[in-house]
């Protein structure tokens, strides 16, 4: 979390660039499948993740990454505010 705005901290495989054009990808797949609340405001690129000794990911250590200042960090909050509910989707009938 990002606040209370859900952040996504991506580690990107080799050949992948760390772009607006790659964080936008991410932004709309998400939204594309996911609850509106569900999808992240914010997109953050980083090398690695924060493990434990058992390759766990340290989840209380993802709010230090976020705050890194250089690490790649795309901001999608307005993005999210634009977004509707596909007209090709039937609407709910009422019970």
């Amino acid at each position: 979390m990002h606040g209370e705005e859900v952040a996504a901290c991506i580690v990107t495989t080799a050949g992948v660039a760390e772009t607006d054009e790659t964080a936008n990808s991410i932004c709309r797949f998400c939204l594309d499948r996911l609850a509106y609340y569900k999808a992240p405001g914010w997109i953050y690129f980083v090398d690695a993740l924060p493990a434990t000794a058992t390759n766990k990911v340290r989840k209380r250590d993802l709010e230090t990454l976020t705050g890194d200042t250089n690490i790649a960090r795309f901001d999608f909050r307005p993005l999210k505010g634009t977004w509707r509910t596909s007209s090709s989707s039937p609407a709910r009938p009422k019970t």
